[in-house]
């Protein structure tokens, strides 16, 4: 397997870096918990951001880390926001 692949001006790495504009990643697999009718659900979600996209975790064994853990902090801007999966897509800030 390629460690990391560019098609410029995206670049597909595995694990996420400060570096390089484009990136496309996975390794982290945010989740985003948000309240609702049913009380504190946990959901899977993109990341994205001016610079890069996190992707989420579609497998079940597939734990995912919080959008608020200090590396995805680290990682995405300001105006980073989450796009939750599920039968229909929530936009939503990045949690801070």
């Amino acid at each position: 397997y390629l460690a990391e692949l560019t098609l410029a001006p995206l670049l597909f790495r595995h694990i996420a870096t400060a570096e390089q504009p484009g990136e496309i990643s996975g390794h982290f697999h945010p989740k985003v918990q948000i309240s609702s009718r049913a009380g504190r659900v946990a959901r899977p979600c993109f990341l994205v951001d001016e610079t890069r996209i996190i992707l989420p975790a579609f497998g079940t064994y597939t734990g995912g880390l919080s959008c608020t853990d200090p590396v995805l902090q680290g990682l995405m801007g300001a105006k980073a926001r989450a796009i939750l999966t599920g039968a229909r897509a929530i936009v939503m800030p990045m949690p801070r």
